[in-house]
């Protein structure tokens, strides 16, 4: 008899384990006031060289094509990891041949050419000098949704979009809902892994989301990244290489 009591304890330890660290495509985390998309970080990065291809609609039509532009940053580290910015910068900085501007250590900037993204480090003392590159992005070309202009209340939100993502370091879907008041917004975020190529927002999420408002608007967003790294003098550089695109939901 406790063989048999034992046997089933370990059964269902091996059970209560299993459901734990089941991938549940449908888990989801809300964030209010806060949206859970969050760069990667890395504990050996002296710095982040991220270039940021965001996606504009060209039509209406479904499946929905984007035009992209570049928006560039640069942040340094005085120790690897850290999670504050070095206010000595990194020197000149320049990406795609534009001069970033310098703001308190942190750099941005932009660029039309969304293909790639050359780096020029001018150093410093703690930064090196360098030149280096990083052209690889999440191919996603655009968005297919199963009811483009509106969503019926009560129903799950179903995002596919074309291009592989079969390179992603991470891919977030999240839909954000504004709200009546300033920083009454509300967010769902999923984490999806590499080589997704859809998203189901459960009806019950959505409309946790956004409550009573009666003609509910909600954006979604696709957020794609790709990561590499350098190493100049010993010391990790990571390339931050993300790929956005973003389109209005009505739901009624």
């Amino acid at each position: 008899m406790k063989t048999t009591i034992s046997l089933v304890k370990q059964l269902l330890l091996v059970i209560v384990l299993v459901s734990f660290f089941s991938c549940d495509e449908e888990v989801l985390d809300a964030f209010t006031n806060e949206s859970g998309v969050k760069d990667p970080t890395f504990a050996d990065s002296y710095g982040y060289l991220r270039a940021q291809k965001s996606g504009l609609p060209l039509s209406d039509e479904n499946p929905v094509s984007y035009t992209f532009s570049l928006v560039n940053t640069a942040v340094f580290l005085d120790t690897p990891g850290s999670s504050t910015f070095s206010s000595n910068g990194g020197g000149t900085v320049i990406c795609n041949g534009q001069t970033l501007t310098n703001l308190y250590g942190s750099y941005w900037g932009g660029s039309t050419d969304a293909t790639k993204a050359v780096w020029n480090i001018g150093g410093n003392s703690s930064v090196p000098a360098f030149i280096d590159s990083c052209n690889t992005f999440v191919n996603v070309t655009a968005l297919d949704i199963d009811s483009w202009e509106n969503y019926p209340k009560g129903s799950d939100i179903n995002v596919e979009w074309i291009g592989s993502t079969d390179n992603a370091y991470v891919i977030y879907a999240e839909l954000e809902y504004e709200g009546d008041l300033y920083g009454s917004g509300k967010y769902l975020t999923k984490k999806l892994d590499p080589g997704t190529q859809s998203v189901t927002f459960k009806a019950t999420d959505v409309k946790a989301l956004y409550g009573s408002d009666e003609y509910p608007g909600v954006t979604f967003r696709l957020y794609a990244y790709y990561v590499d790294s350098t190493t100049q003098s010993s010391k990790k550089y990571y390339f931050i290489n993300l790929t956005l695109i973003t389109h209005a939901i009505y739901i009624r």
